[in-house]
């Protein structure tokens, strides 16, 4: 059985960078792809059972629905994940062909599947088909990785709002980071000690935020630098001392953090 198979046009440009980390990974893959869902049906007869098949999709109506159908049965005690580039941005409204539990975004797709693997080693069940979006959601939140880490790691965690600095400080202490979380007034870091990472919501953009940005550049000049943006501004992404990151979703977020460590 194999652990992972993939269908869908790998030569894609949009899926380049994704592809070529999964085949560093796993040296195999090549003899587990294939170019659509009715080519796994003809001659992927050994890999029916595989822990985790991928779809690469490049347009909304690339799969038709008899097709999906027959894929999401298939797979129903395994595991499937539809992977979209930006042209499908918009199906979750529009069109009705993947189930939300299915659809992950391109720039998201390499954590959840290294998520998703975590959880089949651990025999934890994958989330159905017929999942809600706040199923996902909360589901995606969860993770079965060991800490990396003993927990001496200190993270400062910046962020006007209240709601959401606790939720990503949640995640992280559950991964191991020792965290602070404080608000973007200046006057609040006074007496934080010097952390390994600086963790700054950059939303919304403006002057309190880039006061609060620069200040903590000033007083802890060794730490690396993390910034979440929803839309992050071309002045961010262009910066090589900031890893910009997306807002949305916070497991994710804590994946990349990890990454660049």
């Amino acid at each position: 059985m194999s652990e992972l198979v993939l269908i869908g046009d790998t030569e894609a440009p949009e899926f380049f960078g994704l592809v070529s980390r999964l085949r560093q990974e796993f040296p195999g893959l090549p003899k587990h792809t294939y170019l659509d869902i009715p080519a796994w049906e003809r001659i992927g007869n050994n890999d029916r059972s595989s822990a985790l098949t991928v779809v690469l999709q490049s347009w909304s109506d690339e799969y038709l629905p008899g097709e999906v159908d027959r894929l999401v049965g298939a797979t129903l005690f395994t595991g499937l994940l539809c992977c979209y580039g930006a042209w499908c941005e918009g199906d979750g409204r529009t069109h009705r062909v993947w189930p939300h539990g299915t659809r992950i975004p391109l720039r998201y797709a390499y954590q959840v599947i290294q998520a998703e693997l975590r959880r089949i080693k651990s025999e934890r069940p994958m989330l159905p088909p017929t999942a809600a979006r706040d199923e996902v959601f909360l589901y995606r939140q969860s993770d079965d990785r060991p800490s990396s880490r003993p927990g001496h790691d200190a993270a400062l965690l910046v962020s006007p709002d209240r709601l959401y600095r606790s939720t990503l400080g949640s995640v992280m202490t559950s991964c191991g980071w020792n965290v602070t979380g404080v608000s973007t007034e200046p006057e609040k870091l006074s007496g934080v000690r010097p952390p390994h990472v600086v963790v700054h919501d950059l939303d919304p953009h403006g002057d309190v935020m880039l006061e609060s940005l620069k200040e903590c550049r000033s007083r802890f000049p060794h730490a690396r630098l993390f910034g979440l943006a929803s839309q992050p501004q071309r002045s961010f992404i262009d910066d090589t001392d900031i890893v910009v990151m997306p807002r949305l979703d916070p497991m994710l977020a804590v994946d990349q953090i990890d990454s660049h460590i």
